[in-house]
This record gives structure tokens, C-alpha cells and sequence, in this order.
């Protein structure tokens, strides 16, 4: 019986947890992760702190990647909306280098591309990452306000970026 009582316990707490979780703050980006640096495509080089203060639409993508071709013509849109209000950090984690310029000269970006291996070992440590692209929605403090992972319609972000705004 107690055995039973336990279990019971320890699962609603569980679903507490669950439910509340969403709520609340997921996590700030760890502050290792702020350091690492990366570079825009006109080589300049940049962290992650340096875009404190502003929201910030942290965008990890690769150029073979399929869904990522989809979700970047979105983030053209986006930030021809939205690019005074908010950072766009769109960090390609390609390799192969022909890929990535063949596919920057077909997308034409009208936002910052930034290059990096280096995030690599935090991508864990911020919110598991099962693949590209995979979106995070920052506060000014860069805590992450919201993962979006897959191709995201844009009027999810925006209203991801309403809701933030509504809480604030």
C-alpha cells in the first residue's frame, strides 16, 4: 500500500512539474556558452553576451539541411518585419564550404549569417538540440523564452514574441 502511495506521489509531482515547467523561465544560456565566439560573414567577431539587452532570435541551421531551406526564406520575411525590434543570430553550423556559399548566393540574406564550430559544445548544454533548424526565442537577459525546433511558421514566432512582450 505505502509502495502504491509512493508511486502515486512521485507521478503527480511529475505531472506538477510538467504542467508548471512551460511557465516558468526555461533557462538562461550558460555563461560559457556566452563567450564562445563566432564571426559574421564580413569578419567580425562577436559573442553571444554581446547581444544582451535586445530580444534576440537565435537560429542554428546548416545549408544541406532540407528543412533549414525552408525556414530561411520565412526568416527573410521575418526580419524585414521585425529586424529593428529584435537580434537575428543565425549561426550556420556547415562544414562544407561550398555548400554554404553556393546556398548564401540562391538565399541572397537580407539578415546577419554568423559561422561557427565553437557553439557546438554548448548547443547540449542550452536545450537539447535534435537538429536543425532549431530556433530560440531570447530575452534581453538571454534566457530562453521559447525553442522552436522543425520549420516554424512565422506567426508562431511572432506570437511567442507577443506573449513575451505581454509578460514583460
Amino acid at each position: 500500500m505505502k509502495k502504491t502511495a509512493l508511486i502515486l506521489m512521485i507521478a503527480a509531482i511529475a505531472l506538477l512539474f510538467l504542467v508548471i515547467a512551460p511557465m516558468v523561465n526555461a533557462a538562461s544560456v550558460p555563461e560559457k556558452c556566452q563567450k564562445i565566439t563566432f564571426k559574421s560573414l564580413d569578419g567580425k567577431t562577436y559573442t553571444l553576451a554581446d547581444f544582451k539587452g535586445k530580444t534576440s532570435l537565435l537560429i542554428f541551421w546548416r545549408s544541406t539541411c532540407p528543412h533549414c531551406r525552408n525556414e530561411l526564406p520565412n526568416i527573410k520575411e521575418l526580419y524585414t518585419e521585425l529586424g529593428d525590434e529584435i537580434n537575428f543570430i543565425a549561426v550556420s553550423l556547415d562544414t562544407n564550404e561550398d555548400y554554404f556559399n553556393n546556398y548564401l548566393k540562391e538565399l541572397k540574406p537580407n539578415f546577419p549569417i554568423y559561422r561557427t564550430l565553437e557553439l557546438r559544445p554548448c548547443i547540449n548544454e542550452v536545450s537539447k538540440i535534435r537538429g536543425v533548424p532549431t530556433l530560440f526565442l531570447l530575452d534581453k537577459d538571454l534566457n530562453i523564452i521559447k525553442k522552436f525546433e522543425g520549420t516554424t511558421p512565422n506567426e508562431k514566432i511572432k506570437e511567442a514574441l507577443e506573449q513575451m512582450k505581454s509578460t514583460s
